[in-house]
């Protein structure tokens, strides 16, 4: 599922609290310590008091979220966003994990607020800072009028993901211009232009040197995908 959202007509923030009802698949720092895209790092606290009433948990969510907003050393300290589960009355926060060693002091405090308020935090390290991915989504955009020339329409490009899955390109296929007129990415796409998912992913990946996935549909506002059992995010910094 998408989060933050880079549209061609519009910057999509969104900012309601995020609930969500079914536990993300676990995942486990490697022996050695080091960082991936997929590096989930559990902290203990205090387990819930209330798990029962998962409407005043997710209200109590929602606040401690305003709390860390309110807080802008956080999003200093490596903070990018967070997930809320609000039947399990738990928070996962997201880092960045170039600034995680650096993190210790700031995850302890929010470690302490959390067990204050009878939330469950544990950490997830991300590779990319958010100021990183809206370099990446601008540098996508840029390519939108070479890409419809290939035959892909971007709609929207959406980055920061509850499950850390690569970038998403969300757009539609279209009829490819004439050979002749197909522009800067004719090279690399080839003769057949952009005919699927997997030949957008490889002329992405190899024009921008990131890895992205193809999603088929227009775009939607970020707002509109907002709900309880919704993973969704608010702006971080």
């Amino acid at each position: 599922m998408s989060t933050f959202s880079f549209s061609k007509k519009l910057l999509l923030w969104g900012i309601p609290a995020l609930a969500v009802t079914a536990a993300p698949a676990a995942s486990t720092l490697p022996a050695d310590g080091s960082v991936s895209e997929h590096t989930s790092t559990p902290v203990a606290v205090s387990s819930s008091t209330d798990e029962a009433d998962p409407l005043e948990a997710q209200h109590r969510l929602a606040e401690f979220k305003t709390w860390i907003i309110e807080h802008p050393e956080f999003a200093d300290a490596g903070y990018m966003e967070q997930i809320n589960w609000a039947d399990e009355s738990r928070v996962t926060a997201l880092w960045d994990a170039d600034l995680w060693d650096g993190s210790e002091a700031a995850r302890r405090r929010l470690t302490q607020e959390a067990a204050s308020r009878s939330i469950r935090l544990d950490f997830q390290q991300r590779a990319h800072g958010l100021n990183d991915l809206q370099q990446i989504s601008g540098q996508i955009l840029d390519q939108t009028e070479p890409l419809a020339l290939i035959g892909f329409e971007l709609e929207a490009v959406s980055t920061l993901r509850v499950d850390d899955g690569p970038i998403e390109l969300i757009g539609t296929f279209v009829e490819p211009a004439p050979t002749a007129q197909r522009g800067d990415l004719a090279s690399i796409a080839g003769a057949r232009g952009a005919q699927s998912p997997e030949d957008v992913e490889r002329i992405v990946r190899e024009s921008v040197g990131v890895d992205v996935e193809v999603v088929e549909g227009e775009a939607l506002p970020a707002r509109s995908r907002a709900a309880d059992t919704t993973p969704f995010f608010a702006g971080g910094r």
